[in-house]
């Protein structure tokens, strides 16, 4: 009970800094294989962060190495020689590298190769349209633009006449069908 009055009047970053404090003990002993003592503190992380979601994971990791001793002798293996893996660079693929430079000419330039268009008709749109602002052609979007909005207006009245037809001949349908009803009831 005293215990939990000392916790309570904790402030938030004494309370953040002992449950760092447990959870790098806890690292610690799992490389250490001492998986127990691991577990019992990151039942004292609990007691400082309830919700603490990494005391939580490395909860059910170290149950599940308790449960598969050969994994956690394996994984306690690997963490020891882990630092004895490490192994310098070799100079040998830098000078593969830069053989190709070597070989090659120093008077000849580097020349990028350029796409070969075959069909600029098939072009997107946007790549016409670019290629054109390269060759510094304005004159020539504009004309494009222009004959493009052209059709889109040509497109646009011919789509609106024909609902303006649709819509008489419909007020017409209906007119008739008011008339004849009418007709209906006098007669």
């Amino acid at each position: 009970m005293a215990n939990n009055v000392v916790i309570n009047t904790l402030s938030v970053e004494e309370r953040r800094t002992r449950v760092s404090v447990l959870l790098r003990q806890v690292d610690a002993e799992m490389k250490n294989g001492n998986l127990d003592r691991a577990l019992q503190l990151t039942h004292e992380v609990y007691q400082y962060d309830t919700k603490n979601l990494y005391a939580r994971a490395l909860e059910e990791r170290i149950q599940a190495m308790k449960a598969d001793p050969e994994r956690a002798k394996a994984q306690k293996e690997s963490a020891t020689a882990a630092p004895q893996l490490v192994v310098p660079p070799s100079p040998q693929p830098s000078v593969e590298i830069n053989r190709p430079r070597e070989e090659a000419k120093p008077s000849e330039p580097f020349v990028k190769p350029q796409p070969e268009v075959t069909m600029p008709e098939f072009a997107l749109p946007r790549q016409r349209e670019a290629s054109l602002v390269l060759a510094g052609d304005t004159a020539q979007i504009e004309a494009v633009e222009q004959h493009v909005m052209q059709k889109m207006n040509s497109i646009l009245e011919s789509k609106q006449r024909e609902l303006e037809e649709e819509f008489q001949r419909r007020i017409l349908e209906i007119k008739a069908s008011a008339s004849q009803t009418q007709d209906a009831r006098y007669a």
